[in-house]
């Protein structure tokens, strides 16, 4: 019953990530027990270099930004300002305005700007129309300032106050982006995203039942024992006990009935989602032909977009989908249009998108590998260190000298092409080799999919835990059913 009510509290925290945006817990709770090493685990996403100032530079990553003023040699954070938690400090983009002297982050959890010029103020967090969404790219785009999240484009002009609003590019008439995949709709049903906040809501209600329920259940089981051995030893037995004893019983079978139609779904779900047979999963990975979610949000771009960039060279903004390249002059009213490259099918995920101007390609990089696609032939090009195929990219840097570097999500920076004999390293602070967090959320959700159980139970933890819960809590609805009406007196 513990399990089911660690299910409960996480999956309702899981739902509602902006209840506990600020808090960040050890990544020890998740089992890291090692620290951060050689920039690893997403902490180095990219570095700005200063074109005016070479040895200035801006790191930034899930731990935040940093600044070097030696070449990174030596760094030191540049959080002043940011919320002391994980979310608002994983920076998945970050923008220098060269001509207004600026910065911008897009973090996990909000947009910030900071002027450098200031004279020591802080980052300050900047107006978005909308809710609170994951920045993933940001760039300039002629006189303004363009941030682009996993579903919407926000634009500003470039001088203050900035306030991102919410525009929407339209499509070709003759290319439509891809449905849900079957797992994805079935998650959906499992929290209720499927109906939006109402949805959301009503599971956790039913969450909210099933830790009562727990908690209700094994009182109901341990008070009769409790009480027998206070009996034998003719002690008398607490009315408080008693109390909640019949409190309990009262209204478990009667919260269990009104509740058990929509913990039937939850526990379904579930078991559907993890059941581990290899036919099963296919079926789970392949398109739908109708996604649910159009009747309420008619957003064509909703969790489809993967980065963006603007082309200096073409003038135009380019868009990595999880269907392929498109092509956007800027202009609401004109429609986006595909280019003809065809990207790898495990390309989602994309860690790294930038324009390559000296051959006129463009990089992507994501844990399946790090490879350039050329818009012009259509052909893909995957890049090696050494003999090696790359995989397993978070982030990519380019030194004004020409080396290149990958990050590695476990290794850490690791070489691409040295132009020099001895390039230079980058130190990882010493600071941040020590302390090492994760936000609640990331925790809650790990602890809801079974993830957090990794290190005990191996290959195998992706389908266990949840797996086995999910049908255990089909099997105890059904059975309870059967004893409300047919086994009791």
């Amino acid at each position: 019953m513990a399990y089911f009510s660690l299910m409960a509290l996480s999956g309702i925290l899981t739902n509602h990530s902006g209840w506990i945006s600020r808090i960040s817990v050890p990544s020890s709770w998740l089992g890291q027990s090692d620290p951060y090493r050689n920039w690893n685990r997403s902490t180095l996403r990219n570095i700005l270099f200063s074109a005016r100032n070479p040895q200035k530079e801006f790191a930034y990553g899930r731990a935040g930004i940093w600044q070097t003023n030696d070449g990174g040699m030596t760094m030191f954070p540049f959080m002043e300002g940011l919320p002391d938690s994980a979310p608002f400090r994983n920076i998945h983009a970050l923008y220098r305005d060269e001509k207004g002297d600026r910065l911008f982050a897009g973090a996990e959890a909000g947009l910030f700007v900071r002027e450098l010029n200031s004279g020591g103020k802080g980052w300050k967090r900047c107006a978005i129309d909308g809710d609170q969404e994951a920045i993933l790219s940001l760039f300039g785009f002629k006189d303004r300032v363009m941030a682009v999240t996993d579903s919407h484009f926000f634009l500003t002009r470039n001088f203050p106050p900035f306030c991102f609003k919410k525009i929407r590019p339209k499509l070709s008439a003759v290319f439509t982006l891809p449905k849900k995949d079957a797992a994805t709709f079935i998650l959906n049903i499992h929290n209720g995203s499927i109906f939006g906040l109402p949805g959301r809501l009503l599971i956790d209600c039913a969450g909210l039942a099933i830790l009562f329920l727990s908690i209700s259940a094994f009182y109901i089981w341990y008070y009769p024992r409790h009480a027998k051995k206070r009996r034998k030893k003719k002690k008398k037995i607490s009315y408080y006990r008693l109390s909640w004893y019949r409190f309990f019983r009262k209204y478990h079978s009667g919260l269990g009935i009104w509740a058990v139609a929509i913990i039937l779904i939850i526990s379904l779900a579930g078991f559907l989602v993890f059941l581990p047979i290899s036919s099963w999963q296919s079926i789970l990975a392949t398109s739908l032909s109708f996604d649910p979610n159009d009747i309420t949000d008619m957003n064509p771009w909703k969790k489809k977009i993967e980065k963006a960039l603007y082309n200096p060279d073409s003038q135009k903004i380019i868009i990595l989908t999880k269907d392929g390249l498109m092509e956007w002059d800027g202009n609401p009213e004109e429609p986006c249009k595909k280019l003809a490259v065809n990207l790898p099918s495990r390309v989602m995920g994309a860690s790294v998108f930038r324009y390559v101007s000296e051959d006129k390609t463009y990089l992507i990089g994501s844990l399946s590998g790090l490879y350039r696609a050329n818009p012009d032939t259509g052909c893909i090009k995957y890049l090696r260190a050494g003999r090696r195929r790359i995989t397993r990219v978070c982030g990519y840097l380019k030194r004004l000298n020409g080396d290149e570097y990958y990050c590695h999500y476990e290794k850490g920076i690791q070489p691409v092409t040295i132009h020099g004999r001895n390039p230079k390293s980058i130190p990882i602070p010493e600071e941040l080799s020590k302390n090492t967090m994760v936000s609640l959320w990331k925790f809650c959700g790990d602890l809801h999919s079974g993830r957090i159980f990794k290190p005990l139970l191996g290959r195998n933890w992706w389908w266990m835990p949840p797996f086995i819960g999910s049908l255990i809590l089909l099997c105890l609805s059904i059975t309870g059913i059967y004893n409300r009406y047919y086994m009791r007196p």
